[in-house]
């Protein structure tokens, strides 16, 4: 089982700036620090599973910078987002805006449902009907 931790370093749910995290040992940290005397010398950190999924994921560079990443689930939700490596989260973002501008037709307006919403969104009508 593959764990990460997507730690939000700032923003909201439609414009973000994450660290990514994949070592065990950093994960059970930053567990700690936010659940102090939660359980995570457990292989699956104590958590129980509240969701799974399979997600296919493209991904695309554009304008020699740019990864435009696309998901699709096994259960029909697809989502995008752009990313950029980038020290400065605030000129970072202003790179991305002038980016998704130069390809209005490829970037819909309005707010993204992210793959975690959307399932249990799917789930909720799943089991209601």
């Amino acid at each position: 089982m593959m764990l990460e931790a997507k730690v939000r370093i700032s923003g909201d749910f439609a414009r973000s700036t994450f660290d990514e995290i994949t070592d065990w040992k950093e994960i059970a940290a930053v567990i700690r620090r936010h659940l102090p005397g939660f359980c995570t010398r457990k292989k699956d950190l104590g958590l129980n599973q509240l969701a799974e999924f399979t997600t296919t994921r493209q991904e695309f560079l554009a304008d020699e910078k740019f990864a435009v990443v696309l998901d699709h689930t096994d259960f029909g939700h697809a989502v995008g987002e752009v990313e950029l490596m980038a020290e400065d989260e605030e000129e970072a973002h202003r790179e991305i805006d002038d980016f998704m501008a130069r390809y209005p037709w490829f970037f819909l307006k309005g707010k993204a449902e992210g793959k975690l919403e959307a399932y249990f969104r799917v789930k909720a009508t799943t089991i209601s009907t």
